[in-house]
């Protein structure tokens, strides 16, 4: 175990601070993955309960947007709380507003309730992940956070894929109202783990107005401001490939067997490489890592918009979700090593509000590109702007290594 997860412990500690440590990690995994897992559900539930309600289909996708555009503007101010008043206290708020949430599905009865159940769910989202982000980075080193932030996305694609097979097998045996109440009850239990198993960190206390400066010094950084927007195109891409290629496997004549099994090794391939690239970026550079996983991603999506046949599918999609497991840790773990510990969260919570940003227009400006061009135009538009996105990430962290050269090789002073 503490082989393969160098990160869970810190061989110079005692024991007993080990085994704290490997507690409020555990915690920390826990509740996202509960979290992610009960949005999975939702996912899959939601349309069909305001189909039942007869909300019409021009406002199904409004509400279905509004968990992510309440997430979004929510998961900075959240970061920023748990600068100020450590993380413990937000992440406890946001998953008792998910055990809430859940419940407020079942009592809706018209859309408008629905909307406010999903957007209320989204913002319990941003007080969990921002401070749980936080959390984990408080808690590991430079050397160790690639294999941290490797696991933490292995959680979050694990529910996203269990999630709503899981609602489907217990709505088809037990009701539709069955995966609520275990969402519910899961979020709870998540909560009262993280009261008694979390240990806060020490983290220097400030003013609410020195955090914003410090965070504004931070962002103004041109390695965390470039990431960010990295971090927009990525997830952007993300959320038109989750989109979109389910409707382009149909035109290619896959059958919804065919395309669920693409789908479930696609989310095995990515849950496995997230730790391994993320352990292999704490060895070969982080920056390295990340602009080798946007180029392969590019490539991938360029390999399917060359040719409509099953083939190209599968060896853009092999190269989409290897890129995608080398690119998210290492920049993940990238952008945590860039963060003073003092703005922490708020930094987090704006990687946060950038990913749900890039997921709220990637599907947004697709659907008028497929619309006008075609599905081959939007993949190969997909990989120009990660080749966009892969340069000046690129030359940036090359400018960097330079000037680190320059400092190890400047004669000492006494």
């Amino acid at each position: 175990m503490q082989e393969g997860l160098i990160f869970l412990s810190y061989k110079s500690s005692s024991r007993s601070r080990k085994l704290r440590r490997i507690k409020s990690l555990i915690a920390l995994y826990l509740a996202t993955f509960v979290l992610r897992l009960g949005f999975g559900q939702i996912a899959l539930l939601l349309p069909w309960k305001l189909a039942d309600l007869g909300v019409p289909i021009q406002s199904i996708g409004f509400i279905m947007a509004s968990n992510s555009l309440a997430e979004m503007l929510a998961a900075f101010p959240a970061g920023f709380l748990s600068d100020r008043f450590k993380r413990k206290p937000i992440i406890v708020i946001g998953l008792a507003g998910a055990s809430i949430s859940f419940l407020l599905y079942l009592l809706a009865d018209s859309g408008k309730m629905l909307f406010i159940a999903h957007a209320t769910l989204g913002i319990s989202e941003a007080m969990t992940i921002s401070p749980v982000l936080a959390a984990i980075v408080d808690r590991t080193t430079i050397g160790e956070r690639g294999q941290a932030m490797g696991l933490y996305n292995s959680a979050v694609t694990a529910s996203y894929v269990l999630g709503p097979a899981l609602a489907g097998m217990m709505a088809g045996k037990l009701g539709r109202d069955f995966p609520f109440y275990l969402s519910s009850l899961m979020a709870f239990i998540s909560m009262l783990l993280m009261i008694f198993l979390l240990r806060e960190e020490e983290i220097p206390k400030m003013e609410a107005k020195n955090i914003l400066r410090e965070f504004i010094k931070a962002v103004r950084d041109m390695r965390t401001a470039i990431l960010l927007l990295v971090w927009v195109g990525a997830s952007a891409i993300l959320a038109i490939g989750a989109s979109f290629i389910p409707v382009y496997l149909k035109g290619i004549g896959f059958t919804e067997y065919q395309a669920g099994w693409a789908f479930a090794i696609l989310a095995a391939l990515l849950v496995s490489s997230y730790v391994i690239f993320g352990r292999i970026s704490e060895l070969i550079g982080k920056g390295r890592m990340s602009s080798f996983g946007l180029a392969l991603v590019s490539v991938g999506a360029f390999c399917i918009g060359l040719r409509r046949t099953g083939r190209s599918m599968t060896i853009g999609s092999a190269l989409i979700g290897i890129g995608a497991g080398s690119f998210a840790p290492a920049a993940m773990a990238l952008l945590a090593d860039l963060s003073p510990k003092s703005t922490r969260g708020s930094l987090m919570g704006t990687y946060d509000m950038a990913f749900a940003l890039g997921g709220f227009l990637g599907p947004s400006f697709a659907g008028l590109i497929v619309g006008r061009f075609g599905f081959r135009s939007l993949f190969w538009l997909s990989s120009i702007i990660l080749l966009a996105c892969t340069i000046p990430f690129a030359i940036m962290l090359r400018e960097d290594s330079k000037r680190s050269r320059l400092r190890d090789s400047a004669p000492q002073t006494r």
